[in-house]
């Protein structure tokens, strides 16, 4: 009876130590040093050259991000080249990043087609060909931690525990490149993805992470 006793004493701790320091994980936040510098990141890029833009306010509050920016980025010939940047200053309660799964349908767009694709030599990302009558989109998406870039939200979920238990900073950004043009579906890959290898020279100094790695 006494050692019973003494187990159930022992398995009660060890749930309220364990629930404590889940609690602890889940709310407690080590901040990074300093955060995004999009300004970094050149207005001109090769042959494209950026507008500023801005979504609606309700977007932003929806989202969640600390910071972003969002440009459109135009050639000599007439195509436009959709860039979003969010960062997340923590990845934990109420500052979850979005996936585009999730929300595009939820905004009437429709994903017809989505291909895990590598580029720029190692480059994990995600191609969705999106439509909402009558536009159609090829849509180009991953993540950046201090883990290294996903294009996998469980990716993102794992960069959130390893960097929790180990008592890091939990900043995520968010990257999504949208291209419409009249051209072939496999011209338009080859258009989006040359843009991409190009935005890759600047967006590691742009963003607050060392050490990047692929997955």
């Amino acid at each position: 009876m006494a050692n019973a006793k003494k187990s159930f004493i022992a398995a009660v701790v060890l749930i309220v130590l364990a629930g404590s320091f889940a609690y602890f994980l889940r709310y407690s936040r080590v901040r990074p040093d300093h955060g995004p510098d999009f300004a970094l990141i050149p207005m001109q890029l090769g042959k494209w050259e950026a507008e500023e833009k801005r979504f609606a306010d309700y977007a932003y509050d929806v989202l969640g991000a600390d910071t972003t920016t969002y440009r459109v980025y135009r050639d000599g010939e007439g195509r436009e080249i959709f860039l979003f940047i969010g960062y997340f200053g923590s990845q934990k309660y109420g500052g979850q990043i979005h996936s585009p799964r999730h929300c595009l349908p939820g905004g009437g767009w429709t994903i017809t087609s989505r291909e895990k694709r590598v580029i720029d030599e190692g480059l994990p990302v995600n191609l969705m060909k999106i439509t909402l009558d009558p536009y159609t989109q090829l849509m180009w998406y991953w993540f950046e931690t201090r883990g290294g870039s996903t294009r996998s939200e469980y990716g993102l979920k794992l960069d959130l525990v390893i960097n929790s238990l180990q008592l890091k900073p939990t900043d995520a950004a968010f990257i999504r490149i949208n291209l419409i043009t009249e051209e072939t579906p496999e011209e338009t890959e080859r258009i989006g993805e040359a843009f991409a290898t190009e935005l890759l020279k600047y967006l590691d100094v742009a963003l607050p992470f060392t050490d990047r790695g692929k997955s």
